[in-house]
């Protein structure tokens, strides 16, 4: 992860909560707790998710959240709102 942000800086990143060799929440940790990615909002993708597995994923840091399978306007409501929060 480090290396793709280093070369590309992104506005905004997208993960999903399992990844490979890391879960989600571990690397977002590891984005927060570096001041070059702190700021970067972060939307988490998952499937299968509880509600308190939303506010779960809320209160750790995520500025969103997308639900698997991922529908076109839930995706396009999410990302907007989740810049506009940041710019205001």
């Amino acid at each position: 992860m480090q290396g793709q942000l280093e070369k590309q800086c992104p506005d905004l990143v997208l993960m999903d909560i399992q990844l490979p060799g890391m879960s989600g929440f571990d690397c977002l940790k590891w984005m927060r707790a570096d001041a070059r990615y702190a700021a970067i909002p972060v939307v988490a993708f998952t499937a299968s998710v509880m509600q308190d597995d939303k506010q779960a994923i809320i209160d750790s840091g995520f500025n969103g959240l997308i639900e698997k399978p991922i529908g076109f306007k839930e995706f396009l409501n999410t990302i907007s709102s989740t810049l506009e929060n940041l710019a205001a």
